[in-house]
């Protein structure tokens, strides 16, 4: 079993000893809410004229705020004691968000082009390799490179037409399905879209709760995109 790299929800189960363990383990709540926010730092500055003139002065990240039901003990406790942990180990971790699930078929690239770090559009194939079948704009993405395991960047599809996919923020990382990849040849690399994830850090000093007259807990945690 490996080590739940994964927040502990109904589907990512986690054992005593911290692994991930979907049969037995203990299953984490689900979401009441969740806030998703996408931050993009500008400076705005206008002339005498009221020209304004803008400028990106930091990277685009991904903000995720989580809101529980009432909890009871073993559902709190699965995912408190994962973060008290994360957080006192200054470690990543993944959060699933499957409100924005899509079911997309044909969703790695084929062998014939690589795309550069900062484009905002992939080709669609009319058909077979990279023809994305099902892909509707809105999607969450997250992408797979066994010869790139620093991409960890998260996605979101604002277009979809026949012929390409366009996409915020930029592409953080080259990607290179081609035989010029200079670790593998024509690796595969996809798109996974059923399973949206974002890679974050609880970002604040405390992680806090209540706990009511009736035994049960109430909880949220705001997290924030970590690359590193």
């Amino acid at each position: 079993m490996a080590i739940q790299t994964v927040l502990p929800d109904p589907t990512h189960k986690i054992a005593d000893d911290g692994q991930e363990n979907t049969s037995s383990g203990a299953a984490g709540p689900g979401f009441k809410t969740v806030t998703l926010i996408s931050e993009l730092p500008r400076l705005i500055n206008t002339s005498n004229s009221g020209i304004s003139f803008r400028a990106l002065n930091r990277y685009q990240k991904w903000k995720v705020n989580i809101k529980y039901n009432d909890l009871i003990k073993s559902e709190f406790e699965a995912v408190y004691l994962y973060l008290l942990q994360r957080q006192a180990d200054q470690l990543a971790f993944f959060v699933d968000l499957p409100q924005y699930s899509q079911t997309v078929s044909a969703n790695s690239f084929p062998s014939t082009s690589a795309y550069e770090a900062g484009v905002t559009t992939f080709a669609r194939a009319s058909s077979g390799t990279g023809a994305f079948t099902g892909i509707a704009k809105g999607a969450l993405f997250h992408v797979t490179d066994p010869t790139d395991l620093v991409h960890k960047k998260a996605y979101k599809v604002v277009s979809v037409s026949s012929t390409q996919i366009q996409f915020t923020p930029p592409l953080q990382r080259k990607i290179d399905p081609t035989s010029n990849n200079p670790v593998v040849a024509t690796p595969t690399i996809s798109l996974i879209f059923d399973e949206p994830r974002v890679r974050v850090i609880a970002p604040t000093n405390e992680i806090t709760y209540t706990l009511n007259s009736s035994g049960l807990y109430s909880f949220s945690v705001n997290l924030e995109e970590a690359l590193g």
